[in-house]
């Protein structure tokens, strides 16, 4: 599950059970993939809070460093430029209000 709150974090929350190990693999600088180990949260599920930016950005899950799942709450999925099924995310840029542009 994915969650974005109105200060630009975003949440993955994923439940694995029996999971050792849950990472979110993903695009979120915009150049390279990495890797961000999950935080247990009890026997079953994982998570993780990031602050990646404006834009798309793609991940995927890595369980146990050997099983790759992709999350049916993100916002969509594409093809990666090397042929995988990549899931996709949409930050949206930060709000601006009249107030904060100086005259």
């Amino acid at each position: 599950m994915l969650e974005i709150d109105d200060g630009g974090v975003l949440t993955f929350l994923i439940c694995i059970p029996g999971a050792r190990r849950v990472d979110v693999v993903g695009v979120f600088s915009g150049w390279h993939e990495q890797r961000f180990p999950m935080e247990r949260v009890n026997d079953e599920c994982w998570r993780l809070s990031l602050r990646p930016g404006p834009g798309e950005h793609q991940f995927r899950y890595l369980v146990n460093e050997e099983i790759w799942l992709l999350d049916a709450t993100s916002h969509g999925t594409r093809t990666n430029a090397e042929g995988i099924e990549v899931c996709r995310v949409w930050m949206p840029p930060a709000q601006i209000t009249p107030d904060s542009i100086a005259a």
